[in-house]
């Protein structure tokens, strides 16, 4: 599934968000400006219960962006808002992952001609190509361990997509999920033992895209089970630090017939039970994760510009204290969060 929906973009800014990361990094802008969506510095004299609730983040989001007329990667550090472009390439970059330590990235780009899993260095320094192969190669995500990345691929079979793991050097690729349709974007879970994907199982819609639902399978391939199923599109989005929860975006209440997961959010069970809705339209909501500690969900959305770009958001993970990341005349999607070293909760 295509994350990135458009490619028109203007130059835009970004919110301040709050306490997390100090110290900005060489090259960046801060890029902000005041709105009712940030704190200020001035001194209130409104009572406690008349401002909202906001998250309060510490550390770097990266994030996919067209904002300037291209498909790029960029990193947002918090609280200062010090905004970087990490890559420059005149190919679509996609789908940032972080690696354990946050040292590094892992991503997707076409710019030697089809699709590869690239790795860069934290500051956008030092971009190779892991996959080299000629089929289409996408959607990494690093292991906990910080020792395989697994990926969706093309390889072993030019009518679908299967998820593979490979070494985090990209030595040893190897299958992990072989089934009819398509699998893609994994998510892991924290422990490493079972990642969660989207899965069509060979099914169509009516639209004639691929009947995405949510499959979970161990990490040694065992296991395989489809958690969720009900009309229109479902993505997977990431785990609860404990294992025991997995948040999804899914179209089922908005637009079953529509041609992408973006709709509301919804947060279950590995199992697929205790379903519960977070978000509820009609904004289009899309690309949900835990940060690591679980205490907040960050995703996309149009809410701000309804049927336009979306931009970023966090919230709690039971859908309160929704916080406007990025205010931007371009489309936002994909956020990836890695906390500071020693933030405090």
């Amino acid at each position: 599934m295509s994350r990135l929906r458009r490619l028109p973009a203007l130059a835009a800014t970004a919110l301040l968000v709050l306490s997390g990361c100090t110290s900005a990094t060489t090259g960046s802008t801060t890029a902000g400006r005041s709105s009712a969506s940030v704190d200020s510095a001035a001194p209130s004299t409104a009572p406690p219960a008349a401002r909202p609730a906001r998250v309060r983040l510490h550390g770097r989001v990266a994030f996919a962006s067209d904002r300037r007329r291209n498909v790029d990667l960029y990193l947002l550090e918090l609280p200062g808002g010090q905004l970087r472009r990490l890559t420059s390439s005149p190919a679509a970059d996609l789908s940032p992952a972080w690696a354990p330590d946050g040292r590094r990235l892992a991503f997707r780009s076409d710019r030697d001609g089809n699709d590869e899993v690239y790795v860069m260095n934290a500051d956008g320094s030092r971009q190779r190509n892991l996959t080299r192969n000629p089929a289409s190669d996408y959607s990494p995500a690093w292991s906990p361990d910080g020792r395989r990345i697994a990926f969706a691929t093309a390889r072993a079979d030019p009518t679908g997509n299967d998820l593979w793991l490979m070494d985090a050097d990209g030595a040893h690729p190897r299958p992990l999920v072989r089934q009819d349709g398509i699998d893609e974007y994994p998510v892991w879970s924290p422990d490493g033992s079972r990642l969660a994907f989207n899965c069509t199982l060979g099914r169509v819609l009516p639209s004639q895209v691929g009947d995405f639902e949510v499959c979970v399978v161990n990490a040694d391939g065992s296991g395989l089970r489809r958690i969720t199923d009900a009309p229109g599109i479902s993505g997977a989005g990431g785990w609860s630090p404990d294992g025991r929860r997995v948040v999804f975006a899914s179209s089922r209440d908005q637009d079953p017939d529509g041609v992408s997961a973006c709709g509301d959010l919804y947060l279950m069970d590995a199992d697929g039970s205790h379903l519960t809705r977070l978000t509820d339209g009609p904004a289009s909501d899309c690309g949900p994760s835990f940060t690591p500690d679980g205490r907040h969900i960050l995703f996309s959305s149009d809410r701000a510009n309804p049927g336009g770009d979306s931009d970023l958001y966090a919230m709690n993970p039971d859908g309160s204290a929704v916080t406007w990341l990025t205010d931007a005349h371009s489309e936002e999607q994909e956020p990836d969060f890695t906390p500071c070293k020693g933030a405090r909760p």
